[in-house]
């Protein structure tokens, strides 16, 4: 059982890590390995589990460390062992964990379909718990996903403009920045009677 101290130290570390995914990304490894080796030496709690996932998410995506098949074994243990319930409730982490998983490692092993509605899953978890960022996360990611597993494109296009809506009221530009471009590319599809459907995974979107 992690110590109070040790738990709110992970705790920064993991807002902070947040913080840096998006500002500056590459000082999430840093962090990521920090919190795993104050885990190891004093015991995990809950916000050790995503410096786990971004470990595993660097093997699967870095060209330089990359094990795709480490990476993604790792993160089914890290997975399995959340849904195990043994840290309690991570309803508060579950926007972050589905996007980390699902987003940037699981899409390699699973079928994309599932993987979807994982995250559509981390959308409504964002939602309800005020963790918009990881939401509309969630959100890039299930469109993308969409396209690659053949969705039919019109409901799709209905999506794209649902989540729209909500970024628009939450006003965060950033992800309705690149929501409107899946909308755009949607809509030229559908106008297209010659398009070719997207067949390969080319990586998650990450601003």
């Amino acid at each position: 059982e992690v110590d109070k101290k040790t738990e709110y130290i992970l705790m920064f570390y993991n807002h902070i890590s947040g913080v840096a995914f998006f500002a500056k990304p590459a000082m999430v490894p840093y962090f990521s390995c920090r919190m795993m080796q104050l885990s190891m030496e004093n015991g995990i709690s809950k916000y050790s589990i995503g410096s786990f996932l971004n470990y595993a998410g660097m093997l699967c995506n870095n060209k330089v460390f990359r094990n795709i098949e480490g990476g993604c074994r790792l993160g089914r243990i890290v997975m399995k062992t959340v849904s195990s319930k043994r840290f309690g409730s991570c309803s508060d982490q579950k926007a972050k964990l589905c996007f980390q998983y699902y987003a940037l490692i699981a899409y390699y092993s699973e079928p994309f379909q599932h993987c979807r509605d994982m995250l559509r899953e981390g959308v409504e978890a964002g939602l309800g718990t005020g963790d918009v960022r990881y939401s509309f996360l969630n959100a890039l990611n299930s469109i993308r996903l969409g396209l690659l597993s053949g969705k039919n494109l019109q409901d799709l296009l209905k999506e794209t403009e649902y989540y729209l809506s909500m970024m628009g009221k939450q006003k965060d530009n950033q992800t309705k920045a690149l929501m409107l471009m899946f909308h755009e590319t949607i809509s030229l599809l559908i106008s297209n009677s010659e398009y070719t459907a997207p067949t390969i995974a080319t990586g998650s979107i990450i601003p």
